[in-house]
């Protein structure tokens, strides 16, 4: 062989090879002078489906940082929802509201002397649906097919909520049969009593997040009465408030005497108190006033009766925290640890936490912690 033939061949074979260096590595731009622009959608994939509230990365692929490409506009379904100027070009679309079905995401690279190039794909963003996983907590789960639940019936809602966080769901249980059969978990704000609008920290809620249950801490507090009244320590709901109270003796008059454990229950016990009829921050405003006294039991028992015992509703919390420290006085434990050892721990419920107020007592009108499953079995 000529050694003119061994160059031609060596030509031949290293032209083979740049060229297939160079579509492997397509599209890449190493010259910002006149070149035209390149715009190619690499993430999302065509077709691709994304669950509704995720967050889908879109990455374009332009000319690179050595090019002229000026920006990258990405839209989805005509609308523009972000320009990006430096490269790596990219935008993370957030796909909570108004963002189910199939949606196209379209990109569109200018460089800067507004010549421009495109591309788009489209994809489907909806609600998909997960049997709730068995974590050994004491829940059997189950589909909701099995159970002869549509999820079609739940598409809709499930579209509601993510396009609507301003109605602030943090989670939604369904249980079938006793058997879980939905769960699901929204992104949104912990309850903060300091801020101007509650608003706490900002959380992605999930099935180990204790959550604040406010005032359906007061049905807890009603059951541990039932089981106190099940386990002996108390006789029954017409038991005098005072007959556990003894050390406040000195407040009892004709009217407050007539009060019974029912009328707490029932918050028909007829104290003078002003919950409903004045916001939280106004200086009248007896919850308040309540939680912050030396004495919070001294602060109810010496309000004056206002209506018979028994005979008219008025909300009031502070009845509620009566009924909590009467469970602590006829039992001799801590109503916390009471409800852990006769109704949250028979239940396999471990995370769970009262508050105090600042006088040390145990806050039994609300704000008990627990887990959406906790509170399901509950």
């Amino acid at each position: 062989m000529t050694r003119q033939m061994l160059i031609l061949i060596n030509i031949i074979l290293f032209t083979i090879f740049l060229s297939f260096s160079c579509s492997k590595n397509a599209p890449t731009v190493t010259s910002s002078e006149n070149i035209e622009p390149i715009c190619h959608i690499n993430l999302p994939s065509e077709g691709s489906s994304f669950e509704i509230g995720s967050s889908i990365q879109i990455r374009v692929i332009a000319n690179d940082e050595d090019g002229n490409i000026e920006k990258v506009k990405f839209y989805v379904d005509d609308q523009l929802k972000n320009e990006d100027t430096e490269y790596p070009f990219q935008y993370f679309w957030d796909t909570i509201g108004g963002s189910n079905g199939e949606k196209v995401i379209y990109v569109e690279a200018i460089d800067d002397d507004g010549a421009s190039a495109s591309d788009s794909v489209t994809v489907i963003v909806g609600w998909v649906y997960q049997q709730p996983e068995i974590i050994n907590d004491g829940w059997e789960t189950d589909h909701l097919d099995n159970v002869g639940l549509d999820k079609q019936n739940f598409d809709q809602l499930m579209i509601d909520i993510h396009d609507h966080p301003e109605v602030e769901i943090h989670s939604m249980l369904i249980i079938k049969n006793g058997k879980l059969v939905f769960e699901e978990y929204f992104p949104g704000y912990d309850f903060n009593y300091n801020s101007h609008n509650f608003h706490g920290t900002y959380i992605d809620f999930d099935r180990d997040t204790p959550h604040n249950t406010h005032s359906a801490t007061k049905s807890i507090v009603s059951t541990l009465i039932g089981i106190a009244i099940e386990q002996g320590f108390i006789t029954s709901v017409d038991d005098s408030l005072f007959s556990y109270f003894e050390p406040y003796s000195y407040l009892m008059n004709e009217e407050n005497g007539k009060i019974i454990i029912e009328h707490l229950l029932t918050m028909t016990s007829g104290f003078e108190w002003n919950e409903w009829d004045v916001p939280p921050g106004d200086p009248n405003y007896d919850t308040y006033l309540f939680n912050t006294a030396p004495d919070p039991i001294e602060y109810i028992l010496s309000k004056p009766i206002i209506t018979e015992p028994g005979t008219s509703f008025y909300y009031n919390g502070a009845g509620v925290d009566l009924l909590g420290e009467l469970i602590t006085r006829s039992t001799g434990i801590r109503v916390d640890h009471f409800s852990g050892q006769y109704l949250f721990g028979p239940l396999g419920i471990a995370n769970y936490e009262w508050q105090s107020l600042p006088s040390g007592l145990i806050c039994a009108h609300g704000d008990i912690y627990l887990t959406p499953r906790s509170m399901a079995k509950y």
